[in-house]
């Protein structure tokens, strides 16, 4: 059985992009960890955000976008047994999208996070148990130490259209990401 999904509506302003986006940055640079995004049904839109402040290549590693399941396969290691078991959008595909990145990463031996956005932002695609505004979340961290948070999923249902649905998509998945880093302790000088 699917957990009951946080359902949301919200307008995401461009203001309010810019400010989460500078959020993340002072963050990401006061804890000394990089950050990395997977996107599927947002096609890399809070990438796109991110990338708008200057400077985040100080702390934006980069971001993948993984829209067909063979791309999850090629580019971020998903699972295609638990495609074919779950679907794209589901909890373990959210997850191995976020944990099959950091890996990916993890090489450059740098404290890291990253979000991953799989869902059905329509207006077509939609069924009766994953309809149109169904997104997962995932997050990873890796080389973050001992308080290195633990891989985490949600589920939210978005209500909108497909532009709508993408931009609270992109929203969640980085204030996700601002929460975690929130809670790391920063870097001493």
């Amino acid at each position: 059985m699917a957990p009951n999904p946080v359902s949301l509506d919200f307008d995401v302003s461009d203001r309010a992009v810019l400010l989460l986006s500078l959020t993340l940055g002072h963050a990401a640079q006061r804890r000394g960890i990089w950050l990395g995004l997977v996107e599927s049904c947002t096609g890399g839109l809070a990438a796109s955000w991110v990338t708008q402040v200057w400077g985040s290549s100080a702390w934006f590693e980069g971001g993948v976008v993984t829209y067909s399941n063979a791309m999850k396969e090629l580019l971020v290691a998903v699972s295609p047994e638990a495609l074919a078991q779950h679907g794209a959008v589901s909890a373990p595909i959210a997850a191995q999208m976020a944990a099959g990145f950091a890996c990916r990463l993890d090489g450059l031996g740098r404290k890291l996070m990253v979000a991953s956005v799989t869902g059905v932002a329509g207006p077509a695609g939609g069924t009766n148990l994953k309809p149109v505004g169904t997104v997962w979340f995932g997050w990873d961290a890796r080389g973050c130490g001992p308080v290195n948070p633990p891989s985490r999923t949600q589920l939210c249902q978005f209500a909108g259209d497909r532009h709508r649905i993408q931009r609270q998509a992109a929203w969640w998945a980085l204030s996700g990401l601002a929460s975690w880093l929130m809670a790391q302790p920063r870097e001493t000088a």
